[in-house]
């Protein structure tokens, strides 16, 4: 947490929405807002072939932030990657849901790597 405080104060913002990384989460630190909703390409390393996206809705309570399962059947995709030799991890990881490699993530991460992820209850952000 302490990481994402300072990024979002180094922003200079009420919230960050940042990508990339592959996780779908939601923090609120101290009525500051971190939010990563996924990415469709790639699994978020929970054992599933499911990818992530969110929905964010501004409402009078606030902005509703509501992630999203997508599963779908990722064999195309994965057949493609072996056809072109790419790294093989990566069609794996479509079929799978492990990703190929833990090192750069942190022990915390890596700890739930492989546990089905559920997120579906909706975060309401209210800024200040």
């Amino acid at each position: 947490a302490a990481v994402l405080q300072s990024e979002i104060n180094l922003a200079a913002c009420d919230g960050v929405i940042g990508g990339h990384c592959g996780l779908p989460f939601t923090r609120i630190i101290d009525n500051k807002l971190w939010h990563n909703p996924g990415v469709i390409g790639m699994p978020a390393n929970d054992g599933t072939p499911r990818v992530w996206y969110s929905i964010l809705t501004p409402g009078d309570d606030g902005l509703e932030i509501q992630h999203h399962a997508l599963s779908y059947d990722p064999m195309v995709s994965a057949q493609k990657i072996r056809q072109q030799d790419l790294p093989a991890g990566y069609a794996d990881c479509l079929e799978n849901g492990h990703w190929p490699s833990l090192d750069v993530l942190p022990d915390a991460e890596r700890e739930v790597a492989g546990q089905a992820l559920e997120l579906t209850k909706p975060i309401i952000f209210r800024a200040k």
